[in-house]
């Protein structure tokens, strides 16, 4: 059998709570139940690292800001990924910026449950889909694409 290595990256994970926590955790024994290599990356209060039911858990700092935040992040998807991982990132702006930077040579995936500039866009009384919304924006369709890569 073929090793496989997936990184999921989020943007918040258990005891953090949420749509994404929840998904991202049962996504995570799932994908360990079907014989992956499973390590989880997410931003918390404090930096660590854990080992959470058989898979790695790395915390990554929430503090000083968005660039810092980011750089750690990304640093630590450096270290988190080889050339046989299989990323995917839950935030098109958390988890997606850190991707592009990282430049980690393996495949991608971006999955949105939401999406962060549409959620701005309707907080602020927009009526649009999800769908009407990443199909008419094409900038962040560049951008999706330029991270998935």
């Amino acid at each position: 059998m073929q090793h496989r290595s997936l990184v999921l990256a989020t943007g918040i994970y258990p005891p953090d709570f949420g749509g994404p926590a929840t998904y991202v955790a049962g996504l995570a024994h799932a994908f360990l139940e079907q014989g992956y290599d499973v390590k989880v990356l997410t931003y918390a209060e404090v930096g660590g690292t854990t080992n959470d039911e058989g898979y790695i858990v790395q915390r990554v700092s929430r503090g000083g800001g968005p660039f810092v935040r980011w750089f750690r992040f990304t640093c630590a998807l450096r270290k988190l990924c080889t050339q046989e991982s299989c990323v995917i990132a839950f935030s098109s702006v958390s988890v997606g910026i850190p991707l592009f930077f990282s430049r980690v040579c393996c495949k991608k995936f971006l999955r949105l449950g939401g999406e962060f500039f549409w959620e701005r866009v309707t907080d602020a009384g927009v009526n649009i889909s999800l769908r009407e919304w990443m199909y008419s924006t094409n900038i962040l369709h560049r951008c999706c694409r330029s991270i998935s890569r």
